[in-house]
């Protein structure tokens, strides 16, 4: 009996029928798109994507729905026969492919955010162009866009609050490509800036280092870009040891948004303490976690084989060592934020 067989038996019929339906829509989808040779346009690839999205929500969904209620002993069975089932229909699609794959070493990497947060068509074919936006248009990638919004924000808000200081200080730890930073450069704020990334990624850092670097120039800017590579961990090791990285009081505001997923409660509550440490007296911190109401949870962690820890409002709200300032969610409830002021 093969261990496909075996998995399907093991598995609760309505998961299994649930993967057979997102399978069949993917396969008549390929059909369906073949005959065409690119995505409509303008109004029209409105429609188009609109009505596709609406139709696959309602398979992914029923699929969520019953994923959840798996029981925990069966959940390895179970990622291995979605996997089995849906992969050859579905890395084909770059953000896909990518997720799972994982290139960088690392789920989330700096070219994941940039397909998530400016979504368009990518793929040979209409099809896996198609399954490509499928996966970076509803849902957690609308809450990364909305979480780039509201940080770019409140770089800007902050900025005109310090506006009397020599230079406004911003610091972003695991900062990917840094995109909130690059639109608020757009803004032309005035006056000098130093603006330093964390990331354990070189390839990152560059990337985000050199889109900085650009806009300042093109925008005639008086801008620093400080670029450290270095790991949340080896920053927490170092300050254990009385070495701190980072000079006391020093940036006006620093952030931290979507390390806190992959990070247990005491090491979140350690960073932010570190960071905080880091703030100029009247300066803020903020962070970020995803709420555990995300509605594809079991596709990240089924398809792409990407997992999150997730915090509601008082669970993030727990891991800060002073008071909290303020926690709220974002327009669709699944990113919650962190802002701290120093005590």
């Amino acid at each position: 009996m093969s261990e496909l067989t075996v998995s399907t038996e093991l598995l609760p019929e309505a998961l299994v029928d649930s993967v057979e339906r997102i399978k069949s829509f993917l396969i008549d989808a390929e059909e369906g798109l073949s005959d065409m040779a690119q995505l409509p346009e303008g109004k029209e690839n409105e429609e188009f994507l609109k009505h596709i999205l609406m139709l696959w929500t309602k398979v992914y969904r029923d699929f969520e729905k019953h994923a959840d209620r798996l029981s925990p002993h069966l959940l390895s069975e179970g990622k291995n026969y979605v996997r089995q089932q849906l992969h050859p229909h579905l890395l084909r699609a770059p953000f896909v492919n990518r997720a799972y794959l994982k290139p960088r070493g690392y789920a989330g990497d700096y070219e994941m955010m940039n397909m998530l947060l400016k979504p368009e068509p990518m793929g040979d074919t209409v099809y896996e162009q198609v399954v490509h936006l499928l996966n970076v248009l509803p849902g957690i990638p609308e809450s990364v866009r909305n979480r780039s919004d509201i940080m770019k924000d409140y770089l800007s808000v902050y900025h005109s609050d310090f506006a009397k200081e020599p230079v406004f200080r911003i610091l972003s730890v695991a900062s990917g490509p840094a995109w909130e930073v690059e639109r608020f450069l757009k803004m032309k704020p005035t006056g000098r800036l130093q603006i330093t990334l964390v990331d354990h990624d070189e390839e990152a850092l560059a990337y985000a280092g050199d889109r900085l670097n650009k806009v300042a120039a093109e925008s005639g800017l008086e801008v620093e870009v400080v670029l450290i590579r270095e790991s949340v961990i080896k920053l927490l090791k170092d300050a254990r040891n009385q070495e701190f990285f980072f000079e006391e009081a020093h940036f006006h505001v620093a952030y931290s948004a979507g390390i806190m997923d992959y990070l247990s409660d005491n090491i979140c509550t350690e960073l932010i303490s570190y960071l905080l440490r880091s703030l100029h007296r009247h300066g803020v911190f903020f962070t970020t976690n995803m709420h555990p109401q995300n509605t594809e949870r079991y596709w990240m962690e089924y398809i792409f084989d990407w997992s999150l820890i997730y915090r509601d409002e008082e669970a993030l709200r727990a891991l800060s060592p002073v008071p909290a300032n303020r926690v709220y969610a974002d327009a669709t409830g699944i990113n919650v934020f962190l802002e701290v002021k120093p005590q």
